[in-house]
């Protein structure tokens, strides 16, 4: 019996440790979607690609919507907030906007105006609060990596 090869076979298996939550102030400017896709690079050791990439296209329309939508004169930062469970990455994006009711679905010829069908369609729940502030999150089951036989990794945010 060789002990290494056990521990390592252990250390294979076992799930990285989960990071729980991070938050990322972005501007309000042309550059807050690239910046909040940068950010969710801290996921990548424990989510598979394939949801990780539908992450980063929903967190696109949502910071691209408060960056167009939220009144200009408020200059309120963009607020990324991401938390990871064992099943679930729940997103939530802040503005400085005052709510607003969800449109319907939008024809599909147009140009534009399809951020929230996208959340409606791809994320397993959603919603908008009219906090003080706006803010629309969406909830995804994810695999992880080690529930797919992938490479562990472990990470911390």
């Amino acid at each position: 019996m060789n002990y290494p090869i056990t521990r390592q076979l252990h250390h294979q298996l076992r799930p990285p440790r989960l990071p729980t939550s991070f938050t990322r102030r972005l501007p309000p400017s042309p550059h807050a979607p690239a910046e909040a896709r940068r950010a969710l690079d801290r996921l990548r050791p424990v989510v598979v690609p394939d949801c990780l990439d539908d992450i980063r296209l929903l967190v696109t329309e949502l910071v691209t919507n408060s960056y167009r939508h939220a009144p200009p004169d408020a200059g309120a930062p963009i607020d990324l907030h991401v938390c990871v469970g064992h099943s679930t990455v729940r997103v939530e994006v802040r503005d400085g906007g005052w709510g607003f009711t969800p449109p319907p679905a939008p024809d599909l010829p147009e140009e534009g105006g399809r951020g929230l069908y996208l959340v409606g369609q791809m994320a397993d729940r959603w919603g908008v609060r009219q906090e003080p502030t706006t803010c629309v999150w969406f909830e995804m089951d994810v695999e992880k990596p080690w529930q797919q036989g992938g490479q562990t990794a472990h990470s911390t945010l």
